[in-house]
């Protein structure tokens, strides 16, 4: 039997006997508490009022008996049942009993079962009361917290607008509801601070205005209710003090009382959370994170059993392939699996709040810091409809309160500075949450001073904290990430608002720990802006991944990553695989150089590297087929050779030891289909540990380079080749559309002409050594094509709607020109001139002419009886 939520209360000055009864009220089911003497015995009553079924008291005690120690009692706690023990009870002795409205007499030495009955008899109608009363202050509780989260936006907007008496009504009606139900509570404290606070909204109501004086102290009762309900909500049933509060809200409007704006500004101006609970939503219940993550370990057990049994499945289909009891066998187990995966959606979108909930509490904050500062500050807030899970939502919570108050207290500036600067003289801050893929990004951003970095460059001087020389080393970036060491702070002066350097430190601390990142910008003159990443936590993280093999092991790579499967023959690794300075390999990957990765000689699983003996073409090495998986990570591409290519899996996330995880390349583990453990692999990580991080810092910064050079003048970029003629080519890199290889089975003629079928349209194929080498090209490309008989490499270009491809011997680099193109070198025909690449001579190819001698090809608008190319 589950224990009673009452209490029972024993007072006996011998604490032998004390331990007895104790022991016989929790065998009847109760709490017990105890008292050696009447006034430690009064001040329990007073704490546990509310939960108190009985009151137990020994008829002989030093100090006070048992009847006087009643009398006591009756100022607290009259209607609680009192039994007295005694060892003997007199006429006059039950007489007065009756007067003092005692329950009952117990024989002393107490029999068990006497005492078992006495409690349950004499206050079983009390029990229903007390249950009755928690069920209604409950029910009050619930109502109220729901009610009070209306107000406080509605009191921002009728400062915002106090002549729209919408607002005001609002504000009235809900007050007005929390005042009538809170006579539930017997606390006259509480219903007179609701009063009060209701008077003034009437007084606001019968034509007094809604001053910036009344709305501050609208707003400090708006804090003491919410505090108040809160405080119910945990069970305290202290005293509550409203002194302070009702005289502010009886001031308003009475200037000769010292209720001070500015005092109640600078209370606000704290910052601290304002203590609250979640509650249900109508038609809705409170449910435990807790037990619903323990839902999402669950759904993730399914699915590893369901991979394991659907292993099972495909076997037997194998050995009874027809069979309709498999097939239906294996129809029921997919239908399974994607109910168990909606399941899984369901409960992950059940630990979601709207970012709302955190955005909400900013406004006041802004509110009451710009007018303790006197700065007029304006907030932007959208995307407040996202939904985040929890602990986003408590991270958030938690860090913008902090980054916030930053921006109005260091970002912002005075009125009298934006006006010298020619700003408005309201500052404005933007705060802007989104969803990409899997990933919580919230912006918070200010038009405010911004940062010097300098400035921080000499606090850090000042304060020591580094050595001389590593300050001076430090980049801007550096620099404005100091914000966000503890105990650092730009402030002058400690003050209640800012100074201390621990606000920063803790945001930082509080998106690290979910495996976040926050980053800075920031202009002088201009303002500053945060980007807090945060990635979607969930409990159990079911990837959908591709399983592969290297050295024997098996692993799961996370298939929204992969983009391509590419398989190189013996002969392609020759012409695909570099090998750069310091034994780099790279693959030759559409129109650009992928870094490489081979996975068994990157975990130590192979003592060499078969991807650099397969890219240095030894003839005396036994070459294979490579496998390359074209991966997406963060900050570009990549190649990873595994050994082999499986099936498709969903594979639960499972944590990994420290000494596992500590490496890096590992998301996690799971449970492959046919029971053994895999690891699942982290694609960031792997850029990481395979040292392939600086060429994508390179690349970006050529890319950057590249581009500029191309804003700022004329060259832009081109594609070397060489052709089976003596020289190397090039063509201007905006005329290429794509590259591609062909088997020489897909060439394909037309007349005198030759053509592959390429995205179900014929395409011409012209061989650029053929016709380079002729005075002035034909319409007729000789076979066979030059160059390798078994593969056709080109570059296809496009032109009114069509495609065309020339034929070349070898893709070379992109380039960018550094010199002119001499155009007096424009020999052969079809050419533009020559040009210096890397100091190699270089003709480029005039593909518009090439593509205009062929035009007569391709007619725009064909007649009606003309001959033409048709797929059939």
């Amino acid at each position: 039997m589950a224990p009673s939520p009452f209490i029972v209360l024993c007072v006996d000055d011998e604490p032998e006997f004390l331990s007895i009864v104790e022991e016989l009220i929790k065998e009847a089911g109760y709490l017990s508490i105890s008292a050696t003497n009447p006034v430690d015995a009064l001040k329990l009553i007073e704490e546990h009022k509310d939960k108190l079924l009985c009151i137990i008291s020994d008829y002989e005690m030093p100090g006070a008996n048992g009847f006087e120690f009643r009398k006591m009692t009756t100022k607290v706690a009259q209607d609680i049942p009192f039994v007295i023990l005694s060892g003997y009870v007199s006429r006059e002795m039950a007489l007065k009993g009756m007067d003092l409205g005692i329950a009952a007499f117990l024989n002393k030495p107490i029999e068990a079962q006497q005492l078992h009955d006495t409690i349950r008899e004499k206050t079983k109608n009390y029990a229903e009361s007390l249950t009755e009363k928690a069920a209604l202050e409950a029910m009050f509780i619930s109502e109220s917290q729901e009610l009070i989260e209306e107000i406080e936006p509605l009191l921002l907007a009728l400062e915002g607008d106090p002549d729209n008496p919408s607002h005001l009504n609002s504000v009235f009606r809900l007050v007005h509801t929390v005042k009538g139900a809170s006579g539930v509570l017997e606390r006259p404290e509480v219903t007179a601070f609701l009063h009060a606070f209701e008077d003034l909204l009437t007084r606001i109501k019968n034509g007094f205005k809604a001053t910036p004086q009344a709305v501050t102290a609208l707003l400090q009762a708006f804090d003491v209710l919410k505090t108040t309900i809160a405080t119910l909500s945990q069970g305290k049933k202290a005293a509550f003090d409203f002194s302070a509060v009702l005289k502010v809200l009886k001031g308003v409007g009475n200037e000769s009382n010292p209720t001070s704006e500015a005092a109640g500004d600078k209370a606000d101006a704290s910052g601290a959370p304002n203590t609250g609970t979640t509650v249900a939503k109508p038609g809705g219940i409170l449910v435990p994170t807790q037990m619903l993550e323990e839902f999402m370990q669950l759904a993730g057990e399914i699915t590893v059993i369901r991979n394991m049994v659907n292993k099972q499945v495909r076997a037997i289909e194998q050995r009874m392939p027809g069979d309709s009891d498999v097939n239906q066998l294996g129809v029921l187990l997919d239908e399974m699996h994607k109910i168990n995966g909606t399941m899984q959606g369901r409960i992950v979108e059940l630990k979601k709040v709207q970012v709302s909930t955190v955005f909400n509490k900013l406004p006041r904050t802004v509110r009451d810091l710009s007018r303790h500062l006197n700065k007029p500050v304006n907030l932007e807030m959208t995307g407040g409809d996202v939904r985040v899970d929890t602990t986003i939502a408590l991270a958030l919570n938690n860090s913008l309160i902090h980054m916030v108050r930053n921006c109005v207290d260091h970002g912002i500036e005075l009125t009298e500075v934006r006006k010298s600067n020619g700003k408005a003289q309201t500052g404005t801050i933007r705060l802007v949450c989104r969803e990409e893929k899997d990933t919580i990004i919230v912006t918070l951003s200010d038009d405010g001073g911004g940062i010097d970095p300098e400035r921080l460059r000499r606090k850090l001087t000042e304060s020591g904290r580094l050595p001389a020389e590593q300050i001076a080393s430090m980049s801007r970036q550096e620099l404005l990430m100091q914000i966000f060491e503890p105990g650092f702070s730009t402030a002058a002066v400690v003050t209640d608002v800012s100074g201390r350097g621990v606000g920063m430190d803790m945001v930082r601390d509080s998106v690290t720990k979910l495996k976040g990142r926050i980053d800075i910008q920031s202009d002088i003159g201009k303002g500053t802006s945060f980007t807090i990443s945060l990635p979607v936590p969930r409990s159990v993280v079911i990837i959908s991944s591709l399983i592969v093999e290297s050295a024997g092991r098996h692993f799961a790579v996370p298939q929204d990553h992969v983009l391509r499967l590419v398989r190189l023959t013996p002969e392609q690794q020759r012409t695909h695989l570099s090998i750069l300075p310091g034994n780099a390999c790279m693959l030759r990957y559409e129109d650009t150089l992928l870094p490489l990765l081979d996975l068994a000689a990157m975990l130590g699983l192979t003592s060499g590297n078969t991807l650099l003996q397969a890219a240095s073409g030894d003839a005396g090495t036994p070459h294979e087929d490579v496998n390359i998986l074209v991966l997406q990570a963060e900050h570009g591409m990549f190649g990873l050779v595994v050994g082999s290519v499986h099936d498709t899996e969903d594979a639960v996330l499972k944590s990994l030891h420290k000494c596992v995880e500590i490496t890096g390349v590992y998301r996690g583990a799971t449970f492959m289909g046919d029971g053994t453990v895999g690891l699942i692999l982290d694609i960031d990580g792997l850029v990481k540990a395979g040292g392939i991080a600086e060429h994508f810092a390179q690349h970006a910064a050529a890319t950057n380079a590249a581009e500029e050079e191309t804003s700022n003048g004329p060259e832009g970029q081109f594609l070397t080749f060489t052709l089976t003629t003596p020289g190397t080519f090039a063509v201007p890199l905006d005329a290429v559309f794509r590259f591609e290889e062909f088997p020489s089975s897909a060439v394909k003629y037309c007349g005198d002409m030759q053509a592959i079928i390429y995205r179900d349209a014929v395409m011409p194929l012209i061989d650029l050594a053929t016709v380079l080498e002729r005075p002035r090209p034909t319409l007729t490309v000789q076979p066979p094509l030059a160059g390798d008989p078994t593969t056709i490499r080109v570059f296809i270009s496009q032109s009114e709607q069509r495609f065309f491809a020339f034929a070349v011997e070898h893709i070379g680099e992109i380039a960018s020109l550094q010199s002119e193109i001499d155009q007096s070198f424009r020999r052969p025909e079809g050419t533009v001139g020559l040009v210096l690449i890397d100091g190699v001579p270089t003709t480029v190819v005039d593909i518009p002419r090439l593509l205009a001698d062929y035009a007569p090809i391709v007619p725009e608008t064909p007649p009606q009886a003309a001959v033409g190319w048709a797929l059939f």
